[in-house]
């Protein structure tokens, strides 16, 4: 199996928002294999606040949101450097719509000084 990363960095989020959005090509699986979200030396970090904050991960969304960028998938493997068989949007503002039913996989709540990584 081809694996790819896709990322993004320095990205103030003040509001709801799509952080990624991966739409597998037709007849083409495409498998979430890990994340990890976690913030560097500017916001809470140092604050006395501990913020407990929420991401949910689901399937079943037919037309993603707008406002943020592509993000090209990267592979892992040196040797594998074939086009991804998804395309990746990340940070859009104006989240995705459902066309059907959405299933939501998980709903991990983190503390945003520690991060989460799964």
């Amino acid at each position: 199996m081809r694996s790819y990363s896709v990322s993004f960095d320095n990205v103030s989020v003040s509001a709801v928002q799509d952080l990624f959005s991966l739409v597998a090509a037709s007849n083409k699986p495409c498998y979430l294999l890990g994340y990890e979200f976690s913030q560097t030396l500017h916001g809470d970090v140092g604050d006395a606040k501990e913020e407990m904050l929420r991401i949910k991960i689901g399937r079943g969304t037919t037309s993603v949101g707008t406002g943020g960028s592509a993000v090209t998938p990267v592979p892992l493997d040196s040797s594998a450097e074939t086009a991804a068989g998804f395309t990746c949007r990340a940070n859009d503002a104006t989240t995705q719509s459902s066309g059907g039913t959405e299933v939501y996989i998980a709903a991990p709540a983190f503390n945003v000084r520690s991060g989460i990584k799964e």
